[in-house]
């Protein structure tokens, strides 16, 4: 048994006041023979009235800073407590060491059920918010109260007569006419409460959830020029004729973009499948030598790829590092994988498609840009058009699977023909329903020059920051036009 000396003070100051009005109560019953029930709903009574305050001496925050302060705690006791205390009393012995606690500070007793249900019914949508964009939580824990009262069974406890009739410290006792007090207080839960972003998606809606959630503000806007360039491949959602084959195919195209700008630097455009390691490093070769871009001059050039699509190699990356002399650095995005099940292979993990910058949108722009071409077939087999006939792609150099009589039969049969008609050495071109490859590879570089022409593509003052020294080697950025100083996010700060 636990000593007083070892025990907290409130937990001391709470054993010795209750051993004290058990004491009197026991010395009633014995010399006046005042039933000990009458005794104990007085004093739950009396405490209900004006509940049990402990205060002490205590000190707040560390080192200089801490300052002596008065602190506080206040001690309910129910009528059922105070029979269970009583019972506990009587078996130690009737002593105050027989009322110290015993549980462990730390220790979960709230079943899990009820945590869960209580979680549940703090994200509901109700509508009502407070300022801080979900709802309060005490009108939860009261509806979880009414419920008790009314014998409503809850997750975790059941009825209140089920309670009191499983529950250790009740159960040696007559079950009462009316509903005890709820067995968890609305402290206790609200250490279980939802997140916030959780409570703010279901009370009122991911809208209101938004302000709450972690993100990554990503701001290209202050990028210098050449500071960084982002590759990426190009499903362009078409079949064409390849020219050498006279075979229907898909086309892909890879693209360099630098992302100060959003300019497409260079790219290549080749059927599924046909784009080859050579062929990157060809794109990287060639988008660092357009005319007006190439390395920056006072910065570090960052190339940023796609991990699990065609890259450029470790030894590739190391060899234009070094021949840079520190002047570019390559960097690749992580890897979305999926779940790995047991007894099931592991899921083809793809590329983190939000880690590549900019890029992403310019796939959209140039899937427009292209969509009056013929032969589309939708980004899968559910979205293409009923005449194309395409039932499956085939493996890398197959011919892909079509319906008989449909577009792409009819641009096959041209296709056969007019390889026929090359090695006679006939001149004449045949028109298929579909473009060939190379037509198809003209319209790219047409919507690649039409993107590239859009307004503020030319950097036209991109990167054009005026610093003012303010103090001796300290220099604050400025706006000469307004002959203001600005602060980090260049907003008007005062008057140079």
């Amino acid at each position: 048994m636990s000593t007083l000396a070892k025990t907290p003070l409130w937990q001391r100051r709470r054993a010795i006041f209750l051993n004290d009005e058990f004491r009197a109560i026991a010395s009633d019953h014995d010399l006046l023979g005042a039933p000990i029930s009458t005794g104990m709903e007085a004093l739950a009574k009396r405490l209900g009235r004006k509940p049990l305050v402990v205060t002490w001496e205590g000190r707040e925050g560390r080192g200089r800073r801490a300052r002596a302060v008065e602190k506080r705690k206040t001690i309910k006791l129910s009528l059922a407590t105070l029979w269970r205390e009583w019972t506990k009393w009587n078996e130690g012995g009737r002593k105050p060491e027989a009322l110290l606690l015993a549980y462990k500070p730390g220790t979960v007793r709230i079943p899990a059920e009820l945590i869960r249900e209580w979680q549940r019914l703090c994200t509901l949508a109700t509508g009502a918010r407070t300022k801080a964009g979900f709802a309060t939580l005490k009108p939860v824990y009261d509806s979880l109260c009414k419920k008790w009262r009314k014998g409503e069974c809850i997750p975790g406890l059941g009825t209140w007569e089920d309670w009191w009739l499983t529950n250790e410290d009740t159960k040696r006792f007559h079950l009462p006419e009316r509903a005890p007090k709820f067995p968890y207080t609305y402290e206790g839960l609200f250490h279980h409460r939802p997140r916030k972003q959780e409570r703010a998606a279901g009370n009122v809606g991911r809208a209101a959830a938004n302000g709450h959630m972690t993100y990554i503000s990503l701001d290209w806007a202050r990028l210098r020029k050449c500071e960084l360039y982002t590759a990426d491949d190009v499903r362009l959602d078409l079949m064409c004729l390849d020219n050498n084959t006279g075979r229907p195919v898909e086309v892909t195209a890879y693209v360099l973009m630098e992302a100060a700008s959003r300019s497409i630097v260079a790219f290549i455009c080749k059927p599924k499948d046909a784009i080859k390691a050579s062929d990157f490093s060809d794109l990287i070769a060639r988008g660092l030598q357009t005319p007006g871009y190439g390395l920056a001059r006072d910065c570090v050039t960052r190339l940023l790829l796609e991990r699990g699509s065609v890259t450029l190699s470790r030894e590739a990356k190391e060899t234009l590092e070094a021949l840079s002399d520190g002047r570019l650095r390559v960097h690749y995005t992580g890897m979305d994988s999926g779940i790995r099940w047991v007894g099931a292979g592991a899921d083809k993990g793809s590329g983190h498609a939000m880690g590549k910058s900019v890029i992403e949108a310019f796939n959209g722009t140039v899937h427009g840009l292209l969509m009056d071409l013929p032969g589309q077939r939708g980004n899968n087999r559910d979205h293409q058009p009923a005449n194309l006939g395409l039932e499956r792609l085939g493996k890398a150099g197959t011919t892909p699977k079509f319906t008989r009589g449909s577009t792409l039969d009819q641009a096959a049969q041209v296709g056969e023909a007019q390889k026929t008609l090359q090695a006679l050495g006939s001149q004449e071109r045949l028109a298929p329903p579909i473009l060939y490859f190379s037509q198809v590879f003209e319209a790219v570089r047409q919507a690649v020059d039409t993107y590239n022409k859009t307004p503020g593509r030319d950097l036209k003052g991109h990167g054009q920051h005026w610093t003012l020294e303010t103090a001796p080697g300290v220099w604050e950025p400025y706006d000469p036009s307004t002959n203001t100083l600005l602060d980090d996010d260049l907003k008007p700060k005062r008057a140079a």
